[in-house]
Parts: C-alpha cells; sequence; structure tokens
C-alpha cells in the first residue's frame, strides 16, 4: 500500500467515512500490523490536540491549584481563538493539491509546537509562581501526630469524642472535650484536640490561643504545640509569626517537625 493511500484509510476510518465492510477489515488490518496502529494512535493525538471541543476529555487532574486555574485559562475564547487561527491556516494550505501525508506531517508539527509552547508557558507560570498560605496550611495539616486518647483513658466521653472527632463530627466532638477539660484543668493532650477542632472550625483565634497555652504551659509536647501554632498563623495569613515558630523548630534537630519546619520555611519564601 502506497504512504498516501495508507494515511488516508486512517482518515477514513477515524472520520467514519468507511463502511461496515471495510471498518471491520481495516480494524483487523490495525491488530495485525503494529506500524499502523502507532500511525492511527498519533493521528488520534493529533486530532484531540487539535480539537477545542475534546479537552474536557482528556484524563489531565493535576494536583497543584494554580495550575488547575491556568489550565482553566488555556480554554478561554482566546486560546480556543488561537486553536482555530491554527486549523484556518491548515485548510488554506490543504486545499492546494498536496498528498494526505504532506497534510499528516504538517498537522503532526503544528500539533508539536502548539504543545511545546503550552508546555513551556505552564512551566514559567508555575516557576514564577508561589503557594498560597492556604496552599500550604492544607498541604501541611496533619491530625496524625495527636494523641490517642482511647489508650491513654479509660473514659468513655474520651473516647466518644475522639471518634467523633476523626469522623469529622467537630462540633459534638468539642463539646465534649469542653466539658472534660473545664472538670479537669491541664489537660494538654485535650487542649491538642479542642485547637485542632477550633482550626476545622474556622475558629482560628481560639485556636491559636489554644496552642499558645500549650507552648507556654509545662508540657513535654510544647514544641509540637508552636508547630500547629505555625500552621494556624499560616491559616490566618500572619507569614511573620509563622516564620518564627517554624525558625524556633528547625534550630534544634531534636525539635518537633524539625524537618518538616525547614521545608516549610523554604516554601513560604
Amino acid at each position: 500500500m502506497k504512504g498516501s493511500d495508507f494515511h488516508k484509510q486512517i482518515e477514513a476510518f477515524l472520520t467514519g467515512q468507511m463502511s461496515d465492510v471495510e471498518k471491520t477489515d481495516f480494524e483487523k488490518q490495525i491488530e495485525e500490523n503494529p506500524i499502523l496502529k502507532k500511525e492511527v494512535e498519533i493521528y488520534q493525538e493529533i486530532d484531540i490536540a487539535f480539537d477545542e471541543g475534546d479537552w474536557s476529555t482528556i484524563p489531565y487532574k493535576p494536583d497543584h491549584k494554580k495550575l488547575k486555574e491556568y489550565e482553566a485559562q488555556l480554554k478561554t475564547s482566546h486560546s480556543i481563538e488561537l486553536s482555530q487561527k491554527i486549523n484556518e491556516v491548515e485548510h488554506i494550505y490543504f486545499n492546494k493539491e498536496k498528498s494526505t501525508k504532506a497534510r499528516f506531517y504538517l498537522r503532526y508539527g503544528w500539533a508539536a509546537l502548539l504543545i511545546m509552547s503550552l508546555g513551556v508557558v505552564i512551566y514559567l507560570f508555575l516557576l514564577n509562581s508561589s503557594d498560597t498560605t492556604s496552599d500550604l496550611y492544607a498541604s501541611y495539616k496533619h491530625w496524625d501526630n495527636l494523641p490517642s486518647l482511647t489508650k491513654r483513658s479509660e473514659d468513655n466521653d474520651l473516647s466518644k469524642a475522639q471518634k467523633l472527632f476523626l469522623q469529622g463530627d467537630y462540633q459534638n466532638a468539642l463539646n465534649i472535650f469542653r466539658v472534660y477539660q473545664s472538670q479537669s484543668k491541664n489537660n494538654y493532650q485535650v487542649l491538642f484536640y479542642i485547637g485542632a477542632i477550633q482550626l476545622e472550625l474556622d475558629q482560628n483565634e481560639s485556636a491559636i490561643a489554644t496552642f499558645t497555652e500549650i507552648a507556654n504551659g509545662n508540657s513535654l509536647d510544647s514544641d509540637k504545640a508552636r508547630w500547629y501554632l505555625a500552621l494556624a498563623f499560616l491559616k490566618t495569613d500572619d507569614i511573620i509569626k509563622a516564620k518564627n515558630e517554624l525558625l524556633y523548630l528547625s534550630e534544634d534537630p531534636t525539635r518537633f517537625n524539625h524537618s518538616l519546619a525547614k521545608e516549610l520555611l523554604v516554601r513560604i519564601e
């Protein structure tokens, strides 16, 4: 089969211009010919790259918040207009008596150029952007280091409150913890849960006061409280105070989350 016929058949197959018999025969050729199969895959990728209507079907789900925002910008009318202009240029060129093979490679070149350009723009965008304090708080907010009240106490109320906390029922958990704390002063393990819940309920100033109480007390976990203080300050966008707490933790390798504190300081900068 000539190269031009080869690519004509691929286009006819992908655009639904084949009869049922031709389609069945061509599908059999695809299965038996790995080169043909690869050519068909490349054609499909090019069509996706040039069809702005298919963008939403691409399985692309990055975790980075700013990359998601930029992806949305790439789908705006400006970006779609760019894609349309490229297709118009193709249309003018291909109306001339060029071979189908030439059409294929020119389309491939345009697609490669467009993809490379978008990749560079996204890379530069991320390189020059920084994490927001909200992003950092969400990334480093983990409650795994909170004490297990079920193990430390046989008190049914504390066990129930911890279970409610783990289930995300923060308000009911907080109610139980407050009653218990009013009857048992200086229970720093319970205070940690109260501070965490206050952050989850956006009672940020109360959370700061709670963790400050632990940090200034005689608890062996005062360093841990300063870590959560740093996160609370990040959540309230108080970068200076957050840095002060992180600097303290990063100065001594024996302090709680020493390595994470150093890492977070770099990301804040």
